[in-house]
């Protein structure tokens, strides 16, 4: 079957929750071939990562890494974060689980209108007219995502403080943050090409370390400093 996924043709046959998140990007056959091919075999993926514990989060956790790897070779990458679409552009955040990406993400709908792209892993590629962020079906437990694209405003590395601060971050302070959420366990070439998308990244867009409280008024704060 065929996908259509940060504007790339990809040819998987997914099963279980895979094929459900991944129903919303399904493509009509396309005159030129597929971009990337996926193969995977649940029972084989289990094996490789037995503390999954199901055929089909495993199958689910393959796929992606599958397609995070191959949209190296498009000028693109994945990033685990929540990325918002607001005002026509999109914001990730990111951090490791647990931080509150997704609960800043989601006050960032309630309050302020904007709609979420990706809660989990969301694409992002890079094009002669800049950055853009893109929904993928790798979207978390909730299955939020949208088979659309904004262009790419900033990222913030998100932590949690007593008080709200933003403050920008230069290519050498953020380029630990950045790849210690994007696919690992490469190739000598795939790592290749990570390294060459996050020096453009970190170069090409705004990188923020955000430090922030759990509550509505941190969402207003980095509003307030992103848009003003």
């Amino acid at each position: 079957m065929l996908y259509q996924i940060a504007d790339l043709l990809v040819e998987m046959s997914p099963s279980g929750r895979t094929a459900a998140q991944a129903e919303a990007y399904l493509a009509s056959a396309a005159g030129r071939g597929a971009d990337l091919h996926i193969r995977v075999d649940g029972a084989a993926a289990l094996a490789r990562l037995p503390e999954l514990e199901t055929e089909d989060m495993a199958e689910y956790i393959a796929t992606g890494d599958c397609f995070a790897v191959g949209l190296l070779a498009h000028e693109g990458m994945m990033l685990h974060a929540s990325a918002v679409e607001y005002g026509g552009q999109a914001v990730c955040f990111s951090a490791p689980p647990g931080v509150g990406k997704s609960t800043h993400a989601e006050r960032w709908v309630r309050l302020f209108g904007a709609s979420i792209l990706n809660d989990d892993k969301p694409a992002l590629r890079r094009s002669r007219e800049g950055w853009r962020v893109y929904g993928t079906p790798w979207s978390g437990k909730a299955d939020l995502s949208r088979n659309r694209s904004a262009p790419l405003a900033g990222v913030c590395f998100l932590f949690r403080g007593e008080e709200n601060a933003l403050e920008p971050l230069a290519p050498a302070e953020a380029l630990p943050l950045l790849l210690s959420q994007t696919p690992f366990r490469l190739r000598r070439e795939d790592l290749e090409r990570l390294l060459t998308l996050a020096d453009q990244l970190l170069r090409e867009t705004k990188l923020w370390r955000l430090t922030c409280r759990n509550d509505d008024g941190a969402a207003r704060f980095v509003r307030n400093r992103m848009f003003p």
